[in-house]
């Protein structure tokens, strides 16, 4: 039987495991056949579990030497030692997962054998007393993948050096090149637990949630590792308790309604009411999870695909995670939500795990949940063509069951895929289309999906759907027309996105404080071996995707980068970063404007796996990188987007995703380069619950004004838009938006842009003021982190931010420093001469 989920609160017994101290060796494959083998010296290094030999490496020998280390081509062997009581009634061993061809023996016995690093499996044990020994074997993948022979594929997958990997259901991460960072997972990865089983424990469960008008409906399995006493179970849900029924003496049922219960939302839409479960056996309550109440439907007609939570379309403004660990893999409960946060701070509400990674632990999902961050959750296909015989259906069916009874009840989880890029591979080597069809995505997943009663949308893989995948104008597209195929912004009209489930891929460089931190500084931006290591390539490419970026540099600002990396790598690096937030700005505010056929997009990636210059918003380090701040504007839920509409005009679309109606008042200025203030109106605005209102800006103005420079009536007479959306009830702002009008990079100067620090009511604030246009404003204080960052700013105005400490509690004064594009660095004025006592 397959236990519940670890990391939460399943069990009531303690974990006799909990505190074991591991160690691990690595061997030459095939050498030790078992434990009575093992050297009881030698080289065995500290680890721990859950855990993987990278990790146990990375903190004995440091991470260089953990990167350099061949986890696939040994055995691994983590052992310890557990003194243990007499129990009469037994344990209950439970492993949660095992990287990947795995072996356990207790007391010299073989206990388990597995195949595949995403199942649990559980076992009773008896007669165990004293100090026992626990050996856990991973053996050796690279003789199983490269060395046996087996049924040749419908298509080679380029993500991978050999097409073996499709025959072991265990991560691509460390595998697949493409994807900078990743280390093979190889281990305990999950948790080991031992409990005692004179009381309850709680094997698996299965939770369900359903509305009925405002009546919210829990049906519960529970599964216990032995019967409860004659007394039975009872299941608590808020003030509600009922009995279950035993279905068999280990597994019971309940149903309970929850008269008016209040409906989770995305944070973007509301709030996110959560109700503990617990079920109550022998006396004891053992909380089972919390769970929330909505509806989540798919919008698939016309060629069409989108979500609508509890009724009301949403757009999914999405990014793809990877783990913030890529040695353990562990996502503590800490980290989960200051991750999850990140990307709900940037205005995301939807994340992503991607086929080929690894599926996330409770703690995710539970600050998912919290945060009101909506989860798609792929099954870990990804790109190889699935092997169609029984034994990998029954795996691959076995993990799918367990994947859905971990997300059972989980308000955050909107959608589940089969995959990713699974059935584009064979469209894109021109197979036909005779072998296009995937059992594995289109049969065995939904199958097993519509067992379990998990009650979201089921897409097959991404992408999908139309003529041909590929095409990004029906279904489900990964967008990279803007990135990777090099095309100018304006493609995304011609492309007609439906949806992309990825899109805007770039390298993106960190900030100036982590460059320094990783690399001693920007000379090593371009070729240096170091600094390329962490930038994305396709594994059978020429071309990496900084040269994607240096692309956007010389078409959006004007710029021959590799002149200016020659001369000036930090001017080389800021252009970099400006001319990404300016793609991402201008594809996002289309794609979220109401009358674009887009319903969703997923930007690829939240997080960096390697410090560099990679896919993620925010490094490796934690640090949100320059298009983090741009795309946090665009998607804010009251958000001003301002649209080039040729011949026609500029529009402007005020939106608001918020339950109730915003009234206020929308002023836009305009200025030129050299600070003449030539438009100045404001006028009152509505903007429905929900809802969008789009304003003709030459209309609202009163003039013809070319503000986008169509016409050419002579030279450009507006350079800078400010637009500002405030609240009518008492001026508060709503929402901001600076433009500048031309994009293109302006010559650097001094002065011109200053900054003052001040200390108000326990908290720094620096007011940047620019006496002149200045060009994608940049904030950087070492230990602090800006409020805001990367933003435009009329002549003549001033900017007010918070300055956070990295660390709580630092007693450090910050020592800002401002730039822009256009201005050089410029030292913040003196704390001191500020601070407020």
């Amino acid at each position: 039987m397959s236990p519940a989920e670890p990391s939460g609160p399943f069990g009531a017994a303690p974990d006799l495991l909990a505190t074991a101290r591991w160690t691990l060796l690595g061997t030459a494959p095939g050498v030790v056949e078992g434990p009575d083998s093992l050297p009881r010296k030698g080289a065995w290094i500290p680890a721990r579990v859950p855990g993987t030999a990278a990790d146990a490496v990375r903190r004995a020998y440091g991470e260089r030497k953990a990167r350099a280390e061949d986890y696939d081509g040994q055995d691994w062997w983590w052992r310890c030692v557990v003194d243990l009581d007499s129990r009469p009634a037994g344990w209950w061993l439970a492993l949660h997962g095992l990287a990947t061809i795995a072996d356990v023996w207790v007391a010299g016995q073989h206990v388990v054998h597995s195949r595949n690093m995403f199942r649990s499996v559980g076992v009773p044990l008896e007669g165990l007393a004293g100090p026992t020994e626990v050996v856990v074997r991973c053996a050796a993948t690279t003789p199983v993948v490269a060395g046996r022979r087996r049924p040749r594929p419908r298509w080679k997958s380029p993500l991978v050096a050999h097409q073996g990997w499709r025959h072991l259901r265990t991560s691509l991460l460390g595998r697949a090149p493409g994807w900078p960072g990743g280390v093979a997972v190889v281990g305990p990865w999950r948790p080991l637990t031992l409990a005692p089983l004179d009381r309850p424990v709680v094997v698996r469960r299965r939770l369900r949630t359903r509305l009925e008008g405002s009546t919210g409906i829990l049906d519960a399995d529970i599964w216990f590792a032995v019967p409860p006493a004659a007394s039975g179970s009872r299941v608590h849900v808020k003030d509600v308790v009922v009995d279950c029924e035993a279905a068999s003496p280990t597994h019971h049922t309940v149903s309970v309604s929850l008269p008016g219960v209040r409906r989770w939302w995305p944070h973007s839409h509301g709030d996110q009411p959560l109700y503990p479960v617990e079920v109550e056996a022998d006396g004891v309550r053992v909380l089972l999870g919390r769970v929330g109440f909505r509806t989540v439907e798919a919008t698939d007609g016309d060629g069409a695909f989108g979500l609508r939570v509890n009724g009301v379309p949403v757009f999914v403004a999405g990014t793809c995670w990877m783990p913030p660990d890529p040695f353990s893999v562990q996502t503590a409960p800490e980290a989960a939500a200051e991750c999850v946060q990140q990307a709900r701070e940037a205005g995301f509400n939807l994340i992503r795990l991607v086929g080929g990674t690894l599926y996330e632990e409770a703690a995710f999902h539970d600050a998912c949940d919290e945060l009101g961050m909506l989860v798609w959750q792929d099954c870990m296909l990804a790109t190889l063509d699935p092997p169609d015989d029984d034994d990998f259906a029954e795996e691959l069916a076995a993990e799918v069951s367990e994947l859905a009874d971990r997300l059972g009840g989980r308000p955050s989880t909107a959608v589940v895929s089969g995959g990713n890029e699974t059935e584009q591979q064979p469209v894109l080597l021109g197979l036909s289309p005779s072998s296009w069809e995937v059992r594995a995505v289109t049969e065995i997943i939904p199958k097993v999906l519509r067992s379990s009663v998990l009650d979201v949308p089921y897409v097959t893989s991404t992408p999908m759907g139309g003529a041909f995948p590929p095409h990004p104008g029906e279904g489900i597209a990964h967008y990279f027309g803007v990135g990777a195929y090099l095309r100018p912004l304006s493609d995304i009209r011609v492309a007609g996105v439906r949806f992309a489930a990825e899109c805007l891929a770039f390298s993106i460089p960190p900030e100036e404080q982590s460059v320094l931190r990783a690399f001693g500084g920007a000379y090593v931006a371009g070729h240096h071996p170091e600094w390329k290591a962490a930038v994305p390539r396709d594994r059978t490419a020429s071309w990496d995707f900084e040269d994607v970026r240096d692309h956007y540099v010389s078409t959006l600002l004007g710029v021959d980068p590799a002149q200016v990396r020659r001369t000036d790598p930090e001017r080389y690096l800021d252009l970099g970063r400006a001319a990404v937030c300016a793609a991402m700005t201008e594809v996002l505010s289309r794609w979220r404007r109401p009358c674009d056929p887009c319903s969703g997009a997923i930007v690829l990636a939240l997080r960096d796996l390697l410090p560099g210059a990679g896919w993620g918003l925010v490094d490796a380090y934690g640090r949100p990188k320059a298009p983090w701040y741009a795309v946090r504007r665009v998607l804010a839920p009251t958000a001003i987007l301002v649209h080039d509409e040729g011949l026609n005009g500029t529009t402007v679309t005020v939106v608001n995703d918020a339950a109730t109606p915003l009234a206020g008042n929308l002023t836009v200025r305009s200025w030129t380069a050299q600070g003449m203030l030539l438009d100045d109106r404001q006028a009152a605005l509505t903007v429905a619950a929900r809802g969008a209102t789009e304003i003709d800006l030459d209309r609202f103005l009163g003039v013809f004004t070319d503000v986008n420079h169509v016409y050419r009536f002579g030279p450009r007479t507006r350079d800078v838009l400010h637009l500002a959306f405030t609240a009518a009830a008492d001026d508060s702002l709503l929402a901001e938006q600076v433009v500048l009008l031309d994009g293109r990079a302006l010559p650097a100067r001094r002065g011109g842009l200053r900054g003052t620090l001040r200390y108000v009511r326990g908290s720094w604030q620096i007011a940047v003021t620019a006496d002149e246009l200045a060009q994608w404003v940049v904030v950087s204080a070492p230990g602090y982190r800006a409020e805001d960052s990367w933003f435009h700013m009329a002549p003549g105005t001033t900017r007010s931010l918070r300055l956070t400490p990295e660390e709580p509690n630092s007693a450090v004064p910050p020592a800002a420093v401002v730039r822009a594009l256009n201005v050089q660095p410029t030292s913040a004025a003196s704390a001191d001469a500020y601070r407020d006592a």
